[in-house]
């Protein structure tokens, strides 16, 4: 049975939590949801306002979590279909004049999904490699209309905004979105890439990992970090913060000078996420064996 793990800063009260049989666990801005071994889906936020009604997500495999709009969310559902958190967006939706229903619908005509992502816009990667989206404000769905044209994508990763990066089968990395232009340039001296995370609110920045488990700074000019672990995955926070799962199961803050770890080395950590709570230090949420 896996265990709750979390850092002090967490601004959330957890007991009930740890009580749950949690199978995986994912973090945004002031939101937090997880999925239980039942099939129950959990979720924490700040603004009740924005509270999805979780009853309604039954036999989701994964969710993504905005960092830039609180609660908005998207959960995969076994089935390859996807549904959203309807709260945060029909708000959203009323004080921009954007139309709740284009997104809802859009979303929910979206079959034969792999991965879901959430931004200032929902992202699906399906199974034949090839992106949808749709944004949150009609004015920036053109920003990603090159994603339209990707190809044997396996992995997506967004930016807090305006941002959304795909790993190819082959390792390269394709980038789309006004702020991914501030590091488009440097990306295609990259290959054998399983994961990326960007860091800065404009993307200035990107922690890149290969298949060989290192990582690399990309500003830094393929001067990779000398972490002695190979790491697995990758997670942040845009204030230049980046984490990492590493082949030991330990999480370690790969942003700072001696890459420490974040819990408790005897900790067998299996999942992990990091959250933001109204731009503070982010707070790491991890689910242990």
């Amino acid at each position: 049975m896996s265990r709750l793990l979390y850092t002090s800063n967490i601004p959330f009260d957890m007991n009930d939590w740890n009580e749950k049989q949690i199978k995986d666990i994912f973090a945004g801005k002031n939101c937090i949801m997880a999925i239980t071994e039942s099939g129950e889906t959990l979720q924490k936020i700040s603004n009740q306002e924005f509270m999805s009604r979780t009853q309604y997500w039954t036999r989701i495999k994964q969710i993504g979590i905005s960092k830039w709009a609180e609660g908005a969310a998207i959960g995969l559902v076994e089935d390859g279909t996807c549904l959203i958190a309807k709260r945060p967006i029909r708000l959203m939706c009323e004080d921009r004049r954007l139309n709740f229903e284009h997104i809802n619908d859009t979303v929910k005509s979206w079959k034969n999904v792999v991965q879901v992502a959430a931004s200032d816009a929902f992202f699906a990667l399906r199974a034949d490699g090839t992106i949808r989206y749709v944004s949150f404000c009609e004015r920036y769905q053109a920003e990603y209309e090159e994603i339209k044209e990707w190809r044997e994508v396996i992995r997506i990763v967004t930016g807090v905004q305006n941002s959304i990066f795909g790993i190819t089968k082959n390792g390269e990395i394709l980038a789309a979105g006004t702020n991914a232009m501030n590091i488009k340039n440097y990306l295609s001296k990259y290959d054998n890439v399983v994961d990326v995370y960007p860091i800065g609110s404009e993307c200035t920045d990107m922690y890149v990992l290969t298949m060989d488990g290192s990582v690399a700074r990309v500003r830094e000019d393929l001067n990779y970090l000398n972490i002695s672990n190979k790491l697995q995955r990758l997670d942040g926070h845009f204030d230049y913060k980046a984490f990492a799962l590493t082949e030991s199961q330990s999480v370690i803050d790969i942003s700072a000078h001696n890459a420490k770890s974040v819990f408790p080395e005897k900790n067998k950590i299996v999942s992990f996420a990091v959250g933001d709570s109204n731009y503070t230090k982010p707070f790491v949420v991890a689910l242990c064996v």
